[in-house]
């Protein structure tokens, strides 16, 4: 009998789950890609933030941080919080942060 792989929250083990989230069904949809652009993930560091600390930042519309949050919530990348406002999940802090080791493996980009 072999020993179980490490699992994920998502109870994905190994590389599974990186690479799913780069070329599964949910392949970086334009939200996706406009929350690593915007450093969404970076905002929601230390405490939850909600739409209107969203939109204040460079190049992000009122619009667009309204959809944004709902987005990466579906996509298990936010939480919302008792207190309001969007916190990231442990998978946003392991895949989506600029720091991360897997983050340009996901996003295809290489970290500024």
């Amino acid at each position: 009998m072999t020993a179980a792989p490490e699992v994920d929250e998502a109870g994905e083990g190994g590389d599974t789950a990186p690479l799913r989230l780069r070329h599964g069904r949910h392949l970086l949809p334009m939200p996706q890609l406009a929350a690593l652009d915007t450093g969404l993930f970076e905002i929601l560091a230390a405490t939850p933030a909600g739409i209107a600390e969203t939109a204040a930042r460079p190049g992000t519309t009122g619009r667009a941080a309204g959809a944004m949050p709902a987005v990466e919530a579906a996509l298990g990348f936010l939480d919302a919080p008792p207190g309001g406002g969007s916190a990231r999940t442990e998978r946003a802090r392991a895949y989506l942060l600029r720091e991360s080791p897997l983050y340009s493996v996901v996003s295809g980009r290489r970290p500024s």
